[in-house]
C-alpha cells in the first residue's frame, strides 16, 4: 500500500491531482490502464495475427511458386537430357528408306529437330522458370560464336544461298543448318551435362553420353559386319530386301553408306574404346561384376572394330593382292567410293580461294567452284562426266567455300580445345589425380581432326567431331575453367 500510495503521490505530483480524490481516482486510473492494456494488447495482437497470416500467405505462395518453378525446370532438364541421349544413340544407327537418300538427308534433319527442341526448352527454363540467362563460361566459347557468325555471313554472300542453307542435294551434309545445330549442340551439352567430379569416370558428366555413344557404336559395328560378310542379306525377309535393296549391299553401313566413312568411324570407336579400357578405376567388390559385363562389351567392340577394319581395307592394299586367295580376293573387290583426286582438288580450292578469299564461295558450295575452276587436263581423267560437289578433303572444301575467316576460325577452335584439355589434364595428373577421360576424348577428337586433312566427311562424323569438343570441355570446365 505504502508503494501504491508513494506511486500515486509521485504521479499526482506531476498531473497536480487534489488530495482528496486521490485514492478515487487511483483506483480510476488503475482500472483505466487496465482496460486501455487490454484494448491495446487485443489489438497488437490482431495485428500482429493479421501481419502473420499474411507473410505466412505471402510465404507459403512463394514457396508454391518455387516448388512449381522447380519441378517445371527439372521437367525441362529431363527433356533436354533425352533429346540430347535420342540424338547421341540415334545418329550412328539412323536412317529412313523411303527418302531419295537415305543417309544424310535423314541424318540431317534428325540433327536439326533434336537439338531445336533441346534448345528451345533451354532457353524457356531459363527465362520462365530460372528468370536469368546463364552459360557456363569456357575459353571456347567466344571461337565458336565467331565461327558461327562467320558461316552465316559467308551463307549471306554466296553463290547458291538455297544450298549453303540446306546443304547441296545428294549430299545435304556441310549446310548452314548443319554447322548451326552442332554449334547448338556444343552449348546444349556444355551447360546441362554437368561433371560433379572430374577426377572419376563414374561421377563425370561425360560418362553418360559416352557410354551411350559406345552403346550405339557396337550396334553400328554389328550391323556393318553383317553386312560387309554378305550374312545381313541372308537373315532379312526377301519382302524387306526387295522394298530397301541397300540392304543386300555388301558396303551398307548406318554410318553413311561408304566403307571410306565407316573405316574412320572405325579408328575412332578403336581409340575411344582402348582409351576408356585403359582409364579405368579400381571398382569395389560390390561392383566387380557389373564392371566385369562393361568390360567385356567394350572388348567385344574394340575386337569387332580391329576385324572390321582390317577386312575392309588390308584386302585392297598391294602386296596382300598378290596372294592368290580367294578371301582376299573377295574382299579386295569391296566397291570404293569415287572422290576427288587431291591434286585436282587442290588446283580448285587455290582458285576459288583466289576469286572469294575471304568467306568463300558459301557453305556446300563446292560444285560451283567445281564446275567453275577445275583444271583442263581434268577433262582427259577417268571420271571426266562426274560433276563433283566435294573436294578430295574436307579442309580443302572448307578453304574453298568458306574462305580464309572460316578456315582460320574453324582451326582456331582446334588449337583452343586442344590446348586447355591438355593442359587441365597436366595440371590434374601434376595434383595427382586420376586424369579421367581428357585423353580419350581428346585422342578420338584428333582421330577426326587428321582425317578431315585427308579424306572426306558427313553427318556423322561431324556430330562426333563436335560432340567430343562439348564432352572434353565439360570436362575441362568442371574444376579450373567453367564458372557456375
Amino acid at each position: 500500500m505504502e508503494k501504491i500510495f508513494d506511486s500515486i503521490k509521485v504521479k499526482v505530483k506531476k498531473e497536480r491531482i487534489p488530495n482528496s480524490s486521490r485514492i478515487r481516482n487511483l483506483e480510476n486510473f488503475q482500472a483505466g490502464d487496465k482496460m486501455q492494456a487490454n484494448n491495446d494488447s487485443r489489438d497488437g495482437f490482431s495485428q500482429r495475427l493479421e501481419s502473420a497470416e499474411a507473410a505466412s500467405g505471402s510465404f507459403g505462395a512463394k514457396v508454391s511458386q518455387n516448388d512449381n518453378g522447380g519441378k517445371a525446370a527439372k521437367f525441362c532438364d529431363r527433356i533436354i537430357r533425352t533429346c540430347i541421349y535420342l540424338l547421341v544413340f540415334l545418329m550412328p544407327l539412323f536412317f529412313l528408306p523411303f527418302t531419295f537418300e537415305i543417309f544424310e538427308f535423314n541424318k540431317q534433319y534428325l540433327l536439326v529437330g533434336l537439338t531445336e527442341i533441346a534448345f528451345f526448352v533451354w532457353l524457356v527454363k531459363m527465362i520462365v522458370f530460372e528468370k536469368e540467362i546463364k552459360i557456363r563460361k569456357t575459353p571456347l566459347n567466344l571461337p565458336i560464336v565467331i565461327f558461327l557468325v562467320v558461316m552465316i555471313l559467308s551463307t549471306i554472300f554466296s553463290v547458291d544461298k538455297i544450298s549453303s542453307i540446306f546443304g547441296y542435294y545428294g549430299r545435304f551434309n556441310g549446310s548452314l543448318l548443319e554447322i548451326l545445330s552442332l554449334g547448338i549442340l556444343y552449348f546444349l551439352i556444355l551447360n546441362n551435362f554437368k561433371t560433379k567430379n572430374p577426377e572419376s569416370i563414374k561421377d563425370s558428366g561425360s560418362a553418360g553420353l559416352l557410354n551411350c555413344f559406345l552403346a550405339s557404336s557396337f550396334f553400328a559395328v554389328i550391323i556393318s559386319f553383317l553386312s560387309v560378310f554378305g550374312i545381313l542379306a541372308k537373315i532379312l525377309p526377301k519382302a524387306v530386301i526387295a522394298s530397301v535393296p541397300i540392304l543386300a549391299s555388301r558396303t551398307f553401313n548406318t554410318v553413311g553408306g561408304s566403307l571410306e566413312v565407316l573405316s574412320i568411324f572405325l579408328g575412332m570407336v578403336i581409340v575411344l574404346a582402348i582409351g576408356v579400357l585403359i582409364s579405368q578405376e579400381p571398382e569395389a567388390k560390390s561392383q566387380k561384376y557389373k564392371l566385369k559385363f562393361k568390360n567385356f562389351l567394350k572388348f567385344l567392340l574394340l575386337a569387332g572394330s580391329i576385324l572390321l577394319l582390317a577386312v575392309i581395307n588390308l584386302p585392297r592394299l598391294d602386296f596382300i593382292k598378290q596372294f592368290n586367295d580367294v578371301t582376299i580376293q573377295r574382299f579386295s573387290s569391296l566397291p570404293q567410293e569415287v572422290v576427288l583426286d587431291k591434286k585436282t582438288a587442290f588446283e580448285i580450292t587455290k582458285d576459288s580461294l583466289k576469286a572469294k578469299p575471304i568467306l568463300g564461295s558459301g557453305p556446300a558450295t563446292f560444285s560451283y567452284d567445281f564446275s567453275l575452276f577445275r583444271p583442263e587436263t581434268f577433262n582427259q581423267n577417268q571420271y571426266w562426266a562426274i560433276r563433283f560437289d566435294k573436294a578430295g578433303s574436307e579442309v580443302m572444301e572448307r578453304i574453298a567455300t568458306t574462305g580464309i575467316l572460316g578456315f582460320i576460325s574453324w582451326l582456331i577452335i582446334a588449337v583452343v580445345f586442344t590446348v586447355k584439355l591438355l593442359s587441365d589434364y597436366i595440371v590434374r595428373k601434376r595434383e595427382g589425380g586420376h586424369g579421367g577421360l581428357a585423353i580419350p576424348l581428346f585422342l578420338s577428337w584428333f582421330v577426326l581432326f587428321i582425317f578431315q586433312f585427308l579424306y572426306l566427311s558427313n553427318t556423322t562424323l561431324n556430330f562426333c567431331f563436335w560432340l567430343f569438343i562439348g564432352l572434353g570441355m565439360t570436362y575441362a570446365g568442371s574444376k579450373v575453367y567453367l564458372e557456375e
